[in-house]
């Protein structure tokens, strides 16, 4: 079983995140998402990223890549985003990963219900 799966910011850690997510087996395409262009365009000059990336996979926003048809969202955003982007990825009925603890513990169980539905 394989499945594609989306990168949200870019930033310090969002090259580490897309080389692990493009080594992995299970992976089969990889989407890229940051409001800065020139962080995508870094990340697709990388050797071999081609090989599971389709340029149709960049976006600038999240309500873009939230409209995609990944399988899963990972948020390598701002800590505090983490709780209302990861609802926002729910609601859009794909997987979310997030890249840090949710802040407060009503952020978390804000989550927690939305995982339930």
């Amino acid at each position: 079983m394989s499945f594609s799966i989306g990168l949200v910011g870019l930033g310090a850690f969002g090259k580490a995140f897309a080389d692990l997510f493009h080594a992995h087996p299970a992976v089969s395409r990889v989407g890229l998402c940051d409001r800065e262009s020139d962080r995508i365009q870094a990340i697709i000059e990388r050797e071999h990223f081609d090989a599971k990336f389709d340029p149709k996979d960049t976006y600038e926003s999240i309500d873009a890549i939230c409209e995609s048809d990944l399988d899963a969202i990972v948020l390598i955003t701002q800590p505090w985003l983490h709780a209302p982007q990861a609802h926002q990825i729910l609601q859009a009925g794909k997987s979310v990963y997030s890249a840090v603890p949710i802040l407060s513990v009503p952020d978390g169980d804000e989550i927690l219900d939305w995982c339930d539905k």
